[in-house]
C-alpha cells in the first residue's frame, strides 16, 4: 500500500477518528494514564521540543502541551493535519502542525 493511498483512508476516515479521540480528551482517567506513560517516557525534564510523528487529531500533542511541553505535529493525511489543527485552535494552544512523510525527514 502507498502513502497516498493510507492518507486517503485517514483524510476520509479523520472525522469519525476525531470522535474517539475527543471521547478520550474527555476521560480523565484515560488522559492521567496516557499522562503518566508520556511523563515515564520523557522524564520531568520540562519544557521539552517533541515531535509527534501521525499526529492524528493531535491527543497526544495536546497533552504534552498542557504537561508544558512543545510538541510539533506532523501527520501525513491532510484531513488529519486540518482536525489536528482545528482541534489545537479551539482548545486555545498554538501547536505547529504539519503535513509531511516522516520517512523522508
Amino acid at each position: 500500500m502507498q502513502l497516498k493511498d493510507i492518507s486517503r483512508y485517514w483524510t476520509s476516515s479523520s472525522a469519525g477518528y476525531n470522535k474517539v479521540v475527543q471521547t478520550q480528551v474527555r476521560s480523565r482517567k484515560t488522559v492521567q494514564l496516557w499522562k503518566s506513560l508520556l511523563l515515564e517516557g520523557l522524564g520531568t525534564k520540562r519544557s521539552q521540543r517533541v515531535l509527534d510523528v501521525g499526529t492524528g487529531p493531535g491527543f497526544f500533542s495536546l497533552l504534552l502541551s498542557e504537561m508544558g511541553h512543545h510538541p510539533t505535529a506532523v501527520d501525513a493525511s491532510p484531513g488529519m493535519v486540518e482536525t489536528a489543527a482545528r482541534n489545537f485552535l479551539e482548545a486555545g494552544l498554538d501547536i505547529p502542525v504539519y503535513e509531511g512523510d516522516a520517512r523522508r525527514a
